[in-house]
């Protein structure tokens, strides 16, 4: 199936040329709109005043799997779900920020609707932990 679509667009590229950039433009607006939607973040932004270092997550819908709730737990919270619940946004996503010290390294997951637990995959690592599964891990 996959030659078939392979083939299918090297005929139009080949033999439409007038179709070639609508095709691209199309195909490349809906490859950024996935990448937008999938990608997860977080952002680190050392203070000056304190020894710390102001962390900010933030998940699409879709990432959350179109939870309600989504609690980011970790070492930093005693892995406590309802210390750090994350604010809903308008758009779906959710946003929190957490001040941790700088020179540690910190475990954590997130957690959507108290029950189904994911890593963020733009971690600066992920380590084994003594449940079977992997965490996050936020190095300072």
């Amino acid at each position: 199936m996959i030659r078939i679509f392979n083939y299918g667009i090297f005929v139009i590229f080949y033999f439409c040329p007038e179709l070639r950039y609508q095709i691209w433009f199309c195909i490349h607006k809906h490859i950024k709109v996935i990448i937008k939607n999938l990608k997860m973040s977080i952002k680190k932004q050392t203070l000056k005043s304190k020894p710390v270092t102001k962390v900010s997550f933030k998940l699409s819908k879709e990432q959350a799997m179109n939870a309600a709730e989504v609690a980011i737990v970790g070492d930093f919270n005693s892995w406590n779900p309802a210390t750090d619940i994350m604010k809903p946004l308008k758009d779906g996503s959710f946003s929190h920020a957490i001040e941790l010290e700088n020179g540690a390294e910190y475990q954590f997951r997130y957690i959507a609707d108290k029950t189904n637990w994911f890593n963020e995959e733009e971690a600066d690592k992920q380590i084994a932990s003594s449940f079977g599964s992997s965490n996050s891990v936020i190095v300072l």
